[in-house]
């Protein structure tokens, strides 16, 4: 192991304590830029390459977001992607909203114009000489005033939880590096460190490397006393108590705090469980899961509707998940509680968690304590789910004859069949996106989807950045990406960064429907608007680098018949897979449909 000198440069300093805040992480994503370089140089140095550390070059600074975003999920802490002023952090933009949107950690290092720059033009203006306008940094609206350094710092705020620049006070700016991972960590949402390219190289004591990070956490125990025996209390006192999964338990990493009130109430008949549309994060073959609401299936409505008391576990108030046609889903509970990480509601009464933005305690916390206060003998001990139980959805195949393209309902029963557990699915903003919720998944499977974004173009770079961190992690999942043609072509660069870092790991279903299926279904089904140029999928893993196959491999399945055969006798082999499947431009998943109110 490398013995680190008394003084170090900044930069190096900047990687070990982001590794120091995450050890599990041995990926950093992002795109070289020159006021990035001189930081970027240090990620090789020896304290660093003994840790294995890798800087991972995407194709563009969009993609290097969702490549961060899926990183983040799957190793259930911040991530870290660095761009240059200007052209590379506002590329990074939209990627980095959708972190913002979907709660994904990431922190973006953003390399600035260097310390003497800015002093230069402050220089000249007290002065009355004349400033000068610098590349990358975009000008004034008025010629004769000097540009502002911080003008893409202002634009990011709406979408970050912490922003902060480092300047030459060394013992400050190592305040701000840990606050800006401290606050990525509470909020789970992206933050930013902006470093002026001359200060780097810069040497800096590095006496604070040998303590353990200083992770800051806020719990005030008489709170979380309080708010636990007030979920309980309530839930004691229902006939038809009901516990809903919601999808901030997983973005907030509080399954195994969650897990462990599943576990106490798994046997329990008088509590039904439920899973939000997006969350589907309870083991579905429990005898005590009733289904996802809002559900088409009438008997899960109305036994949800049933309850008398309903406490949501990592609530999340989006459409996606509740549905355009139906916001009130809960109106005809007589008390329900929700917990989110910024409130708790019950019934009328909301109790604010944050002040001056400060936490009162971690949502994680909070489920923690119930877990460990839960009395199952207290609960009313009747059968609530009378005899009810989960089961497969199957979809009648409208176009079953062999020589048909393949349909949606065609595609969701082979996914219902062919998901194993611990199997990680993902999916573009399409149609099928919307088929997730039905499907029955096994133990420990997961749906990581641009959810609440919603923007098409996620899944395939963000499917680099979840394939990355499963084998940085030395796990075995399986990882089934399912993607829209029209989609594809809005960040398809990123199947050469599967083939440069020789991630065999997913199996890509490419869907080709001719165009934008799902906006096809909203409105302009025959449009020319929602069309797109036809791309030859068979040439694409050659072009972006493997010539002879010998990492990936391409098999197109036409119709039915295709599909059918060569599933029927699928040999797996350890290669990057891309299947394109024919499919209608116009059929549309049953999860779309009943989303739309169709």
């Amino acid at each position: 192991m490398t013995v680190l000198n008394e003084t170090i440069p900044l930069g190096e300093y900047i990687f070990l304590r982001l590794c120091q805040a995450n050890p599990k992480m041995k990926s950093i994503f992002g795109v070289p830029g020159d006021y990035n370089l001189n930081l970027m140089e240090h990620l090789y140095a020896d304290s660093l390459v003994e840790q294995d550390v890798k800087f991972v070059g995407n194709c563009n600074e969009l993609n290097a977001a969702y490549c961060s975003d899926g990183y983040a999920r799957i190793m259930d802490t911040f991530s870290v992607m660095i761009t240059t002023l200007g052209v590379g952090e506002l590329s990074a933009m939209n990627g980095i909203s959708s972190a913002f949107s979907e709660y994904s950690p990431i922190l973006h290092i953003v390399g600035t114009i260097p310390i003497f720059k800015e002093k230069f033009n402050e220089k000249a203006e007290q002065e009355g000489g004349e400033f000068q306008n610098w590349h990358h940094l975009v000008q004034s609206k008025d010629q004769l005033s000097k540009p502002d350094p911080d003008v893409y710092m202002k634009m990011c705020e709406p979408i970050s939880v912490v922003r902060e620049k480092l300047e030459l006070n060394m013992e400050e700016n190592f305040d701000r590096i840990d606050n800006v991972i401290n606050t990525i960590l509470h909020e789970s949402r992206p933050g930013y460190l902006f470093i002026p390219a001359d200060l780097p190289d810069i040497k800096v004591s590095s006496a604070r490397l040998t303590k353990p990070f200083p992770f800051v956490k806020n719990t005030n125990e008489d709170k979380l006393e309080e708010f636990s025996n007030l979920i309980l209390s309530n839930l004691y006192e229902s006939k038809n108590p009901s516990i809903m999964s919601d999808d901030l338990i997983t973005k907030f990493h509080s399954m195994d705090s969650f897990q462990k009130i599943i576990n106490k109430v798994q046997n329990d008949k008088s509590v039904k469980l439920y899973s939000s549309r997006i969350g589907k994060n309870i083991d579905e073959t429990l005898d005590n899961f009733i289904g996802i609401y809002p559900s088409p299936n009438k008997k899960v409505t109305e036994s949800f509707q049933n309850s008398d008391c309903l406490v949501v576990f990592g609530y999340s108030n989006f459409e996606t998940n509740s549905l355009y046609n139906n916001p009130n889903h809960f109106k005809n509970i007589k008390t329900v509680i929700k917990i989110n990480p910024d409130f708790i509601s019950v019934g009328d009464k909301i109790f604010r968690l944050k002040s001056k933005g400060e936490r009162l305690f971690a949502m994680n916390d909070l489920i923690n304590k119930i877990a460990q206060d839960l009395n199952v003998d207290l609960l009313n001990k009747q059968d609530n789910c009378l005899d009810f139980k989960s089961s497969q959805v199957v979809l009648a195949e409208e176009n079953d004859t062999e020589e048909s393209r393949i349909g949606q309902d065609k595609l969701f029963n082979f996914v219902n069949n062919y998901i194993q557990e611990d199997d990680i699915i993902m999916c573009e903003t399409s149609s099928f996106c919307f088929a997730l919720p039905d499907l029955t998944f096994k133990k420990n499977v997961r749906a990581i989807y641009n959810s609440y974004y919603a923007s098409i173009g996620f899944a395939l770079p963000a499917c680099v950045g979840v394939s990355m961190a499963i084998k940085d992690l030395g796990r075995k999942n399986r990882v089934l990406l399912f993607e829209g043609d029209g989609s594809a072509q809005m960040t398809v660069q990123e199947i050469s960064t599967f083939l440069r870092f020789n991630l065999t790991i997913p199996k890509i279903f490419l869907m080709n429907n001719e165009g934008y299926t799902i906006e096809r279904a909203i409105k302009g089904e025959t449009r020319s608007y929602n069309d797109i140029q036809y791309w030859n999928w068979e040439f694409a893993l050659k072009m972006f680098g493997d010539m002879n196959g010998e990492v990936s491999k391409y098999v197109k399945l036409s119709n039915n018949k295709d599909f059918d055969k060569y599933f029927s006798n699928e040999v797996d082999v350890n290669k990057l897979q891309l299947f394109e499947l024919m499919m209608y431009k116009t059929d549309y998943s049953q999860g779309l449909k009943f989303f739309l109110g169709k």
